[in-house]
């Protein structure tokens, strides 16, 4: 009888947790891997919202995971709209905050390009990328023409994973970098063979290094990975007699190179500038987000490791629509500095020459540090140059000033200027870096006039400071050229939004001091998802109560029954009183997990016959009890039960009611025994309801990775670094229209565990 009570509780913990969508497994393995006709259904680029099912399987894409359109024009009113009016933003609008940010202390504004200012379509780019890839490893590495074969499905994987190049999985890890997710090609690993070969990596102390392993930090590394499992697929499957001679690593290095080759070459980049429309989502917004920090007088910049000929195709279409022969330079006017070819995370790190760009033509002209070098041929020195006097002032004294550079209002200063000497020995002494004094005595911002409250240029000064933005675009260098190019003393007064969690925000942050700010695509689909997820949240949580409070009675039975040896099979008194005991006790110990999972008690709760079970279940214990012990003198004799003594402990200075361990008889031991082993049986299918639930729900998110920002129940590895290094994220770039721009951000309030309980 109280089996089948357990039985019944469980199936109504499976009920109460709203159904999650079962999805269909279109990621079997038989559609991820080997050549064209065993996949047997085509990559779907429709965005109709009402088409979920495509040719025999489930097609993830259509939710707009991985990547999502800007906000249309009028969703949300930009902020110099709403001067006068109080406006809600939405959620997936919103700019959240991890550590505190004052706008008004930033005085200077940068930006990545792709996959922040340009949000492209993984469904098309992603494909072409793959495409590329495809055809190199073919043709220049020798793989068998059945690689070329491969179908490219772009929605299979997500930011945050791990892959490891020798062992041929991809992983996903908790912040405490537990291995809770593991793949090998389209295999999902077992739990005990997933736990046995990554049970070290949380103690080592080179978790996760790059000599073994590789992050899916960006979404340009969804192609790249999403090939290395169908590789490791054929590998392992022996599908050519060219894999036998290639280990892991080996196939994951030519594949890094191919995937490289592709963008440096300039294959991909020539099909994108060719029909920019096609891979990239126009937005809006941007324009007018970029003005609203300038008209707050902030310097904005644009660090990007894209060359110059990509970004002003990308730019262009990006802030005016143009493409093809109407592309032109008018877009420079919205920078007041723009670095092409940064190289980054080692722009963070490293020295690099700095070159100005001739945007005509696109070639590169040497400088000092950002000075131009004057060229030894009189015919190549600009007309302004020596217009200027700089060759009489060169002579005349040890300051030379070169009045020009394309322009005569763009003033550079060379020589030894106190000022710029003493920021660039500023940034020297806080980015403890050797070189920053061979940048001393250069600027080419005027010393502007600075308010007490923030440092930023005058409406005056920023119009002698930006006359011609022709002059504004230099490639490569390093952060020091960039702060005394912008003229800022601390790498603090920079917020620089990027995608890339390392090489943007993680090496910005820690080797910098930059304020950081991450755009996080996936974002807009987790908000929607957590909205409707909220009451199997709460479920998941009251059944993990439900579990540890299942857990400790388990526990209390087992040392209550640690000192008697297990009863023979002929124990003489009543027969019936054992499974009575156990029937009540089950019936009160699942009348609690009820009110836990369900968050009231089902059937009257604690009234009525609950109670008199309540109270019975305990009277084989209790009598053993007072068999054993007296009560202690400061608890009322009135007492009737077990139970209400229980609840009473504590009051009078005395902690009640086991005063000695009970002494129960044979036939007691057998029914108490015989319980225990239904509570466990009951726990494993508790467990087991919990661990199904809790996947469902990450399913709802992505059918094989779960939510990218948890792992289980942890935060994900991803969500522990943006917590750690993103002083700001969002959804979208965008979303900076839709706030002032000197806005102070409050961080949130920290909790811990104990604090949670009391919320």
């Amino acid at each position: 009888m109280s089996l089948k009570i357990c039985n019944a509780s469980v199936n109504r913990l499976k009920t109460f947790t709203p159904r999650v969508l079962c999805l269909k497994p279109w990621y079997s393995r038989k559609y991820l891997f080997c050549s064209a006709h065993r996949y047997s259904s085509s990559i779907s680029t429709s965005f109709d919202d009402d088409a979920v099912v495509t040719t025999n399987r489930y097609t993830y894409s259509l939710k707009g995971y991985g990547s999502h359109a800007p906000p249309r024009r009028g969703d949300v009113p930009i902020w110099r709209e709403t001067l006068f009016r109080e406006v809600e933003i939405p959620l997936n609008r919103q700019i959240f905050c991890n550590r505190a940010l004052n706008m008004r202390d930033i005085t200077a504004v940068g930006f990545d390009m792709d996959y922040t200012l340009a949000q492209y379509l993984p469904q098309s780019f992603e494909q072409r990328a793959y495409y590329e890839a495809q055809q190199r490893l073919v043709h220049r590495f020798g793989y068998p023409a059945e690689v070329a074969d491969l179908k490219f499905q772009w929605d299979y994987m997500t930011k945050g994973l791990i892959v490891d190049k020798v062992l041929g999985n991809v992983l996903k890890v908790d912040r405490h970098n537990y291995v809770k997710v593991a793949y090998h090609g389209f295999r999902e690993l077992p739990s005990e063979e997933r736990k046995r070969i990554y049970r070290d990596t949380q103690r080592s102390s080179e978790v996760f290094s790059e000599a073994s392993y590789a992050m899916v930090d960006t979404l340009f590394s969804l192609a790249e990975s999403f090939l290395f499992m169908q590789l490791v697929e054929m590998k392992d499957r022996k599908a050519h007699p060219f894999f036998e001679k290639k280990c892991y690593r080996d196939m994951y290095m030519d594949l890094r190179v191919s995937v490289d080759m592709g963008h440096r070459d300039g294959s991909l980049k020539r099909v994108v500038a060719a029909d920019p429309g096609r891979y990239m989502h126009p937005d809006p917004h941007l324009k007018d987000m970029l003005e609203s920090f300038r008209r707050s007088g902030r310097r904005v910049f644009l660090a990007t490791n894209s060359l110059w000929d990509y970004t002003n195709v990308v730019m262009n279409f990006m802030l005016y629509g143009k493409s093809g022969s109407s592309r032109d330079h008018s877009w420079l006017s919205l920078f007041d500095l723009v670095l092409v070819g940064c190289s980054k995370p080692g722009f963070f790190q490293h020295r690099a020459p700095l070159y100005k760009v001739d945007i005509d033509t696109g070639l590169l002209r040497n400088t000092d540090n950002g000075a131009p070098v004057t060229p030894i041929d009189v015919d190549d020195i600009p007309t302004q140059t020596l217009a200027g006097g700089s060759l009489a002032a060169a002579e005349g004294g040890e300051c030379g000033a070169v009045q020009g550079f394309g322009s005569a209002s763009d003033r550079i200063i060379l020589g030894n200027n106190s000022s710029s000497s003493n920021s660039s020995n500023n940034n020297s002494n806080n980015n403890k870096n050797s070189y920053a004094s061979g940048l001393s005595g250069m600027s080419v911002w005027p010393q502007a006039q600075k308010s007490s409250s923030h440092h930023r240029l005058s409406e005056p000064a920023r119009a002698s400071a930006i006359a011609d933005p022709r002059d504004r675009v230099f490639q490569g260098g390093c952060f020091i050229d960039l702060h005394n190019l912008l003229g800022v003393k601390s790498g603090s007064e920079i917020l620089y939004a990027g995608d890339h969690i390392y090489g943007d925000i993680v090496k910005s942050k820690r080797a910098v001091g930059w304020r950081t700010m991450l755009v996080v695509p996936e974002l807009e689909l987790e908000l929607d998802l957590l909205a409707k997820s909220r009451h199997t949240i709460a479920s998941l949580s009251r059944i993990r109560r439900a579990r540890d409070e299942l857990d400790d009675k388990i526990q209390r039975l087992r040392r209550g029954l640690a000192d008697y040896s297990d009863p023979s099979d002929n124990v003489e008194g009543d027969e019936a009183t054992p499974a009575a005991v156990a029937e009540s006790v089950s019936k009160w110990l699942l009348d609690d997990l009820n009110v836990l999972v369900e968050g009231k008690a089902g059937g009257g709760g604690r009234e009525g016959s609950n109670r008199e079970s309540d109270q019975s279940c305990f009277s084989i214990i209790e009598q053993a009890v007072l068999r054993t012990s007296s009560p202690p003198a400061s608890t009322s004799s009135t007492h009737s039960s077990y139970r209400e003594r229980e609840q009473q402990g504590g009051e009078g200075g005395g902690s009640y009611p086991l005063i000695a361990p009970p002494s129960l008889t044979p036939a007691e031991v057998k029914s108490l025994r015989s319980l225990l082993k239904r509570l466990e049986a009951e726990r494993a299918q508790v467990k087991a309801v919990q661990s199904r639930e809790l996947r469902q729900h990450h399913m709802r998110f992505h059918p094989v990775w779960g939510q990218v920002m948890k792992t289980g129940y942890q935060n994900s590895r991803l969500a522990h670094q943006v917590e750690r290094y993103a002083c700001l994220y969002t959804s979208h770039i965008a979303n900076l229209a839709f706030i002032s721009p000197d806005r102070s951000f409050a961080g949130r309030m920290d909790y811990l565990a104990h604090e949670l309980e009391q919320i």
